[in-house]
């Protein structure tokens, strides 16, 4: 018999991806009413939709953990690993002494006429990879504005940008489904992160993110 432990819900947020599924829902909302918005073609077919609207489209609501392949297929989306130290490098050169940069590069989107595609950093562990994919796939379903020709970056730092937040927000209800979450949160009689985000394939972190998120109890 399973016994459901009554524990507190951790609010500490240091390190984690932000989340806010109030400013995530409301946004799509809005999103909807957009639709006749020119974009990128493969951007075009996902944009407006929920994580949970994708992941019903390609019945894959109940899949742990969720595949990233065949969403980037079905939507036309290429997906590479790439060495950004390069450009990091140049980055670094032309700051000034003292001054801060934005942090390294995780992964870029970058959009041009009909092509779409997501470059992550090659030498990440899979779990940051498959977030960064999933994230940069949340940017493409919550733009704020048409996406045609573009290239937008996610870096390691925390950002309180509500686009970032948005984007974190997606990649987490994608990579780790709701339905399947509280089905294992139920089934266990003590919630521990690392043993639920082994099953999702994410990193604790993320798990942590998504579990705050939806104001489940955690160790």
């Amino acid at each position: 018999m399973f016994y459901r432990y009554n524990l507190p819900i951790n609010s500490k947020l240091c390190m984690y991806p932000k989340m806010d599924i109030k400013i995530y829902h409301a946004y799509i909302k809005k999103a909807k009413r957009k639709r006749d918005i020119h974009m990128c073609k493969p951007l075009d077919k996902i944009f407006s939709k929920t994580a949970s609207e994708i992941l019903t489209e390609l019945g894959m609501s109940e899949e742990i953990p969720i595949q990233l392949e065949p969403i980037l297929k079905h939507y036309g989306i290429a997906a590479l690993p790439y060495d950004f130290s390069e450009i990091e490098q140049n980055e670094r050169s032309q700051l000034s002494e003292g001054e801060d940069g934005e942090g390294n590069i995780l992964g870029v989107m970058i959009s041009n006429g009909d092509r779409a595609g997501i470059f992550y950093r090659k030498d990440d562990t899979v779990n940051r990879q498959r977030f960064t994919i999933a994230h940069e796939l949340g940017h493409c379903a919550t733009a704020h504005e048409p996406i045609k020709d573009s290239i937008r970056y996610r870096r390691d730092k925390i950002s309180n940008d509500e686009k970032e937040i948005l984007a974190n927000t997606f990649a987490g209800a994608l990579l780790i489904p709701e339905k399947s979450l509280r089905i294992l949160h139920r089934a266990m009689p003590i919630p521990y992160t690392s043993l639920l985000a082994k099953a999702f394939a994410v990193s604790t972190n993320v798990m942590k993110a998504r579990m705050i998120n939806l104001e489940l109890a955690y160790v």
